[in-house]
């Protein structure tokens, strides 16, 4: 299950000064399990992004700040290289199978509802 909060972070690198958000990456596994998520954001690296748990409903989860962008992404299980079953949005990758897909952007603004009678 993979969501995009819409907390803007700014970098603290002076030189990087792009807006980032926080995007919630969740796993559900076997405890004892070792879980991470991989992408271009962590150069496809096992060892950068683990996630941690399991939270009491057996999701292991991490926290990533990325800018605006389209990421694919795939979850290390144990050593397998699985989709977000959470997420429905895929690529093909070049390896013959695919990537599963998170879009970041910034959000629109929250419209109020009309609550007038008149």
């Amino acid at each position: 299950m993979q969501t995009c909060v819409y907390r803007e972070r700014t970098s603290v690198n002076s030189a990087d000064r792009q807006p980032k958000y926080e995007v919630h990456f969740a796993f559900k596994a076997e405890p004892g399990s070792r879980v991470s998520v991989v992408g271009a954001f962590n150069r496809w690296n096992p060892d950068k992004n683990p996630l941690v748990g399991p939270d009491g409903s057996g999701n292991y989860v991490a926290t990533l700040c990325l800018a605006e962008g389209r990421y694919e992404y795939l979850f290390v299980v144990n050593g397998a290289w699985l989709t977000d079953p959470a997420n429905p949005k895929r690529a093909a990758n070049e390896y013959g199978t695919s990537n599963s897909v998170v879009d970041v952007a910034k959000p629109l603004p929250m419209q109020r509802a009309n609550t007038d009678n008149a």
